[in-house]
């Protein structure tokens, strides 16, 4: 039986670089939920909170919402995501899918501890090695961005992805190409920032040359899909972590607007949501990404984690660049070309030291 519900403000700070990233102190913020139960096993989930940069929104919402499901059978997890969804039916949306997110995860994680079984043994599945890429923070310049890279290259990292606006890509990733060739995977994350298909176009011609994995969100209008699909012929693109609900993702695949449909556990319903996901994936045989924003919130990356091992190929896991073991108890293995958890649940928890504190300003993506 569910006891008791929390949502726990944490501010990990990202490993500066040097130079230092620009968005260090957004991306320094999490926002857990702990859920006991009768039996005081605790399980722990992640809301990914980005609207507005505001976890009291995320807070205020869920603390109204868990009274529905507090004293219910901690088992029924699917049912109590069915249950939330519908109180939440006419408030679709970012903020209503990250706090049933992060109660969904808590969920699953309470019933592997009570189980004393790994999430993806409940689903059917082995434990596998995921690959991953790290994600980074804008910089100021390229010159920056360069010396970070660099830096990243000598750590063993292959795969980065950078957050660019779509006014400079084409200098960025001038200069990493003529720097460091094409010994390292670039992905590039435009954070829908190009007005229109016309100045897309033009710039994925440009810029195929220089051969990034994928493209992340290009277009402001984000559910343009008729214009995604031709940029998708151009280069890849990557894209789904902001469709909150799986009739739309269902369009998005039929529409062909995506080469890697990305699913995040901690925005768009949790583990019991990403499951359809993955099922759906499978059905129309389409590739896959799990994204996290690279904030340190390393609960929701091992919940993707548990979802990927359940995907029909060894699709990427977005990770930040910092060591999880500073601030996490983790029962896996880590380094710089996979992820394994193991253990019980999913398999990491935070430890009694973490930082908190207050919300940041919040970022205005699209601008330079």
């Amino acid at each position: 039986m569910i006891k008791k519900i929390d949502f726990v403000k944490a501010n990990i700070p990202l490993e500066k670089t040097d130079p230092l990233q620009l968005w260090y102190n957004q991306w320094s913020s999490q926002l857990f939920v702990k859920i006991v139960n009768d039996e005081n096993i605790t399980g722990w989930g992640e809301i990914l909170a980005t609207t507005a940069n505001s976890r009291d929104v995320y807070i205020s919402l869920g603390q109204k919402i868990a009274k529905a499901i507090l004293g219910k059978d901690e088992e029924e997890i699917c049912e109590i995501n069915d249950l939330l969804f519908k109180i939440l039916e006419t408030g679709k949306g970012a903020v209503s899918s990250g706090v049933i997110s992060g109660i969904d995860i808590a969920l699953w994680d309470l019933l592997g501890k009570k189980l004393k079984r790994p999430i993806y043994k409940i689903l059917g599945y082995s434990g596998k090695d995921i690959p991953r890429y790290i994600a980074l923070s804008r910089y100021k310049d390229a010159d920056s961005l360069k010396r970070v890279l660099k830096k990243f290259m000598e750590k063993g990292f292959k795969i980065m992805k950078i957050h660019e606006h779509y006014t400079r890509i084409n200098e960025i990733m001038k200069e990493i190409r003529d720097n460091f060739g094409f010994s390292i995977g670039i992905i590039v994350d435009l954070s829908s920032s190009i007005p229109s298909y016309e100045k897309a176009k033009r710039l994925f011609n440009i810029i195929s040359k220089y051969e990034p994995l994928w493209i992340e969100d290009p277009l402001k209008q984000t559910d343009d899909y008729a214009s995604l699909k031709k940029l998708n012929e151009i280069i890849p693109i990557a894209g789904g972590e902001n469709i909150f609900t799986i009739n739309e993702f269902r369009r998005a695949i039929e529409n062909e607007a995506y080469t890697y449909f990305q699913i995040d556990t901690t925005k768009i319903g949790g583990i019991t949501e990403a499951v359809k996901r993955v099922t759906l994936a499978k059905a129309y045989n389409v590739s896959l990404s799990f994204h996290h924003r690279p904030d340190n919130g390393w609960i929701g990356i091992s919940a993707n984690y548990h979802i990927a091992v359940t995907a029909h190929d060894k699709f990427f896991l977005e990770t930040p660049p910092d060591d999880p073991y500073i601030y996490f108890k983790v029962d896996g293995e880590i380094n710089v070309d996979y992820v394994k958890f193991k253990g019980i649940g999913l398999g990491i928890e935070p430890r009694e030291n973490i930082p908190s504190g207050e919300d940041q300003e919040f970022i205005i993506y699209q601008e330079p």
